[in-house]
């Protein structure tokens, strides 16, 4: 089939303009690539004229991605967004990228399964840890040197202003750690090869910091989240019942293997190679389905699913029981709990920060009219 010369990149921000810096070095099967976003931020157009400065292909904005025509499509927009903005893309036969989360709920994540199944087309989630040779490593160590697990905990925490790739990180206020990190999880845990399951979800400071407890197989599962941390964690650690350690610590990648005290670096050859977002892009620009993609939309919707109910109960419960916390942690709850609803109502745009902050600030104040989106 000869599919148009045009790739769309749909999203303008942050995570959109690193994809763009890495599609601009890349050889690839497309002449053009059309950005596709209502804002033109001089850090957009800064990213444009450094993409077309490299001369490999042509980059331009565009506002209407549905009005193109493309070879395929990697969407990079708003996290409530992803799975409408997907299941149109396949709808308009476009073989589809989807940054995490590609779903918010397992209907969601079921909806688009089924429409790649119907068209045939490459549905694939961009779960960068698949390409990451410092985590296949690790799980080869820890099966030579432990026995079953007992215990597994993970710690994944980001600090306040934190830069990465050239420009200062930010979330969306919407989404809840479960959600944001509930992919890179569920991804961590299937690449060890068990079934995981989250029993119980407590949180602090509204929701900035999340403790999911559960089973991984038969092993006790903790993982520990936060947001506005004091440092950057990526902490994996095991334990046998004979007492035996496997640690990673990618924090900063590669990041360094720790079995029973002995250390040694996670992937030895981690400079030699591209990094693994690179990687991810040239596997999905083959154009060809993965054996996998669509049993790991399944899998990481359906546990970050899972797991961002119970946070959100523990938010209400939270919000009941601390009307004198600070404000700044209330809102935080507040925020992510009438996301869902204002999106669904549109009444707040996905994405949008400011709004959803001045509706949970009046929802505080008992506005009803808001509460009823809870």
């Amino acid at each position: 089939m000869n599919r148009p010369a045009t790739l769309l990149l749909v999203g303008g921000g942050r995570w959109a303009r690193v994809y763009l810096s890495i599609l601009a070095r890349l050889e690839m099967p497309f002449h053009s690539v059309l950005v596709a976003s209502r804002h033109g931020e001089a850090a957009l157009r800064t990213a444009l004229e450094k993409a077309n400065a490299a001369r490999f292909h042509q980059f331009t904005q565009v506002t209407d991605w549905r009005a193109e025509r493309a070879g395929a499509a990697i969407v990079v927009n708003a996290a409530r967004e992803h799975a409408v903005t997907a299941g149109a893309l396949l709808e308009m036969g476009i073989p589809t990228l989807v940054e995490k989360p590609v779903a918010l709920s397992i209907a969601e994540g079921e909806a688009l399964i089924a429409l790649a199944q119907r068209s045939g087309l490459v549905l694939r989630p961009a779960l960068v840890l698949n390409y990451c040779i410092y985590l296949r490593n690790f799980i080869e160590l820890m099966r030579g040197s432990l026995e079953k697990p007992v215990e597994i905990a993970i710690t994944w925490t980001d600090p306040v202003a934190e830069k990465r790739y050239g420009e200062e990180k930010g979330h969306d206020a919407g989404i809840g750690l479960a959600e944001d990190v509930g992919p890179h999880l569920a991804t961590l845990l299937m690449a060890m090869g068990e079934a995981a399951r989250i029993d119980d979800a407590r949180i602090g400071r509204g929701g900035l910091s999340v403790c999911l407890r559960g089973r991984y197989g038969l092993a006790a599962l903790t993982i520990e989240m936060a947001r506005e941390a004091q440092a950057r964690h990526r902490l994996i650690c095991i334990r046998d019942d004979h007492g035996r350690q496997a640690r990673l610590d990618f924090s900063v990648e590669p990041g360094t293997i720790t079995i029973d005290g002995a250390s040694q670096s996670a992937d030895p050859g981690w400079n030699d190679r591209p990094s693994p977002l690179t990687l991810q892009l040239m596997d999905f620009l083959r154009l060809e389905p993965g054996a996998n993609d669509l049993d790991a939309i399944r899998t990481s919707t359906a546990f970050s699913a899972a797991a961002a109910t119970m946070v959100r109960d523990a938010q209400r419960r939270w919000l009941a029981e601390n009307a004198s916390a600070s404000d700044e942690y209330r809102l935080v709850a507040m925020r992510e709990l009438l996301a869902p609803g204002l999106a669904s109502a549109g009444l707040v745009r996905a994405g949008d920060n400011k709004g959803l902050e001045t509706a949970a600030a009046l929802a505080l104040r008992g506005d009803t009219a808001l509460r009823q989106y809870l």
